[in-house]
């Protein structure tokens, strides 16, 4: 269902249990802005190569707060605050090598998390899904947005869980498969 908003656009509203058809029908006409890779002095010197996903960890870890990832996210469309947490990076960057996707990827995701975040979709939004019966967790917002470095433009995932009791946080950011086209970046 589209929404109005008070300034004139349009919110879109994607609520739980949702068919692929409803969503669908609801996103068809949604654009994504395309973050651009931004240059990162400290992500641009880490020589991923041969490097074990412990290493790669703890490089993230110990450079977290130079990298501007201890902070308070806000995304608008979900009306919500959320952290990126250790486990959250350990996750992302599990689920990065799972999925066969270049490590290097991810440190590219996070040159440019800001802006991937703030031109995000909303496309899913459900509770526990592991059948672990988690009491803290309310919500999982699924959202895509996408980044572009030498022409290729990536689609990127990221879950964020919603609790009760405790802080919201980012708990997967990661690269799916490559387009392998050249996307234009486009505003709403």
């Amino acid at each position: 269902t589209k929404n109005p908003t008070n300034d004139g656009g349009v919110k879109y509203s994607i609520t739980e249990g949702m068919t692929d058809a409803e969503r669908y029908a609801e996103l068809k006409d949604k654009n994504i802005e395309v973050a651009k890779v931004q240059e990162n002095a400290i992500l641009d010197s880490y020589d991923i190569e041969g490097k074990s996903l412990n290493d790669i960890f703890k490089f993230i870890r110990e450079n977290k707060e130079s990298l501007g990832l201890n902070k308070v996210y806000q995304k608008d469309e979900i009306q919500l605050e959320f952290g990126y947490s250790n486990r959250g990076i350990k996750k992302s960057i599990r689920q990065t090598a799972d999925s066969k996707v270049d490590e290097r990827e991810y440190l590219d995701i996070l040159s440019c998390l800001d802006q991937i975040i703030d031109t995000s979709v909303l496309i899913e939004r459900h509770g526990d899904k592991s059948g672990e019966q988690n009491t803290q967790l309310k919500q999982v917002y699924v959202l895509l947005g996408a980044f572009q470095k030498n022409g290729v433009t990536t689609p990127v995932q990221l879950e964020i869980k919603e609790s009760v009791g405790t802080d919201n946080q980012l708990y997967l950011a990661v690269a799916i498969k490559k387009s392998g086209v050249n996307a234009t970046a486009s505003a709403e």
